[in-house]
């Protein structure tokens, strides 16, 4: 007992430790973005006569904004997509600005944000302004698709010598686990609404099941189609054409240069050189910060706030430091942009694969109660905005989808995998004490009994209707048409569109276009963008850079700490969590 005292003694100082380290980290990072607003409202270096505008894009872009963006670009995280998107639709109209130039890293990039920019790069080439794309590869022998998709946008296409065009198309491969898992005793036991909703079949199944197939096959031809038809008209090719390339891809440098997919073959040096005589080359964040972000003295405020990741209900500020994608902080968000006279309209972003039920209703809730202060919410969806995603979305004013968004998922999913039959291999025996019927139900070392499976199923239902109800009351479609188009279905936003799930195909600026028209206001009104924030404290900031909260990193540390003391507290698994 004396030993274990200590254990738990030392256990709880290490934690403490790691508390006041992140304290002080955020803190300082706090302290850091404060200096580096001073600065850039201080320091606006003089721009040169002619630009050529440089953008660099090594990975997938983040959706940060306001702050939390701003700190991202302090700590090295490149420029956010916005940055990109508004630097070059200000650049489109900037005579000082002779062309654009681009650096496409790796990736990973979702065709939903490449058709965002690649919407911003098309204003730039109605100016009639040259722009030019250089990659040392795109692939090596991985997908390169969609950094490829990007550089498309382009005017002029640059490869360096021996890169490689990974145009290989539009792919899944998900691993089934549930015959491995039964060998081991682990049962997966899961309950879906309804046959779509395939979150839990690598756990239950050992194969794909025909509805999962069928929904993924369709995924990935319209996903395709997408690329192969957007490819076609800016390297000026055949449809048919860029489908067969797509077959023998991945092509080496001369390979893809003879098939029109590049225009020249060089190094970043001589590309360089040849813009020499076009300007001087600015980094798209100095040209941002020098251009400054003063809107028209007449120009509408509109806030815009980023709902990106899993949805978890609470306030962010529950658990030891708080923080996550919370519902109850978007709503705060929500709430305090609506409340404010100077702010006439909301857009959120959604970026979310779904999470929470109750979280998704806690932000649903705030969207209906900013409209009925007469505040127009219009969703802009990002590169998926499925399940919890969709239901939070479905009472805004509009909702605007990229094409290669994947959204819809209306379904719920519950359940847990059960470790009784391993534990029974092993020969672990296990001591259950309950005071009522249900205690242990969540617990992951025993298995549903009939009582326990149909509660679960019951809450399922109980929850798919609610999500039914929801999205046709939201989107006034007919009952029985959400049903056909539900069942927990992941369409793409074209899909989506011709389904009257979302009621445009584009991004942000389409979004701000939907704006202008509940607003009753021409289209060349100038609209100024604004990031209403709830988020306090350091540990809230940090949460937004680095995209996981530390109210999810830290519990999960005390978790384990608790499930080494003792064994019968694992709640790794959280039990019967409903997922919408």
């Amino acid at each position: 007992m004396r030993a274990l005292a200590q254990l738990a003694r030392g256990t709880i100082r290490v934690v403490e430790a790691i508390y006041i380290l992140i304290r002080c980290t955020t803190m300082l990072a706090f302290l850091l973005l404060l200096g580096y607003g001073a600065y850039s409202l201080l320091h606006r270096p003089d721009l040169p006569g002619r630009i050529v505008l440089h953008l660099s894009l090594p990975a997938t872009l983040s959706e940060a904004t306001g702050w939390s963006g701003q700190l991202q670009a302090l700590l090295g995280g490149g420029p956010t997509l916005w940055d990109v998107a508004e630097a070059l639709r200000r650049a489109a109209a900037d005579p000082h600005v002779t062309a654009v130039v681009a650096d496409i890293g790796p990736g990973p990039f979702t065709l939903a944000q490449t058709q965002e920019l690649s919407q911003a790069l098309a204003v730039v080439r109605a100016a009639g302004k040259p722009s030019y794309a250089f990659a040392d590869s795109f692939g090596e022998l991985l997908d390169g698709t969609g950094a490829y998709h990007l550089a498309s946008a382009f005017d002029r296409i640059w490869l360096q010598p021996s890169g490689i065009v990974g145009l290989t198309g539009i792919g899944t491969v998900e691993p089934m686990y549930g015959d491995l898992l039964r060998r081991f005793g682990i049962t997966a036991e899961f309950s879906a609404r309804e046959r779509y909703k395939t979150v839990a079949n690598p756990w239950m199944h050992g194969q794909a099941t025909p509805a999962q197939t069928e929904m993924m096959q369709d995924l990935v031809h319209d996903l395709t189609d997408q690329v192969t038809e957007q490819v076609a008209e800016r390297r000026h090719l055949a449809p048919q054409t860029v489908h067969q390339l797509l077959d023998q891809a991945p092509f080496t440098d001369r390979e893809a240069q003879q098939q029109g997919l590049v225009d020249r073959l060089g190094y970043r040096d001589e590309l360089v050189a040849e813009l020499a005589g076009m300007g001087e080359i600015v980094p798209v964040q100095g040209y941002v910060a020098s251009t400054g972000r003063a809107p028209a003295a007449d120009a509408t405020q509109v806030a815009l706030i980023v709902v990106e990741g899993q949805l978890a209900r609470g306030d962010g500020q529950d658990g030891v430091l708080g923080g996550g994608l919370a519902a109850d902080t978007i709503a705060g968000q929500i709430q305090a942009a609506a409340d404010q006279p100077a702010i006439k309209a909301i857009v959120l972003r959604v970026n979310s694969p779904g999470g929470n039920p109750s979280a998704a209703e806690t932000i649903r809730r705030a969207v209906v109660a900013a409209r009925a202060k007469g505040k127009p919410v219009v969703v802009s969806m990002g590169a998926v905005a499925g399940s919890g995603g969709y239901w939070l979305a479905v009472d805004a004013d509009a909702i605007v989808a990229e094409p290669a968004t994947l959204t819809g998922s209306i379904g719920v999913v519950g359940g847990k995998l059960s470790f009784a039959g391993l534990a029974r291999q092993l020969g672990v025996g296990l001591a259950l004490t309950g005071g009522s019927e249900h205690a242990t139900m969540a617990s992951p070392l025993t298995s549903f009994s009939d009582g326990e499976a149909a509660r679960r199923d019951a809450l399922l239902d109980a929850t798919y209707q609610d999500f039914l109800a929801r999205v046709a009351a939201g989107r006034k479609l007919e009952p029985a048409v959400v049903r056909e188009v539900a069942q927990g279905r992941v369409w793409t936003g074209r899909q989506a569109l011709e389904r009257g799930l979302v009621d445009r195909v584009g991004g942000l600026w389409t979004a701000l276009a939907a704006v202008q028209d509940c607003l009753d206001l021409p289209a060349t009104a100038a609209l100024q963008l604004v990031h209403p924030t709830t988020v306090s404290g350091g540990a809230g900031l940090l949460q937004h850079v680095l995209g996981v909260s530390v109210q999810a990193v830290l519990p999960s540390l005390l978790a384990s700490v608790s499930a080494a003391l003792r064994p019968e507290l694992l709640t790794l698994l959280h039990g019967i969590e409903l997922r919408g």
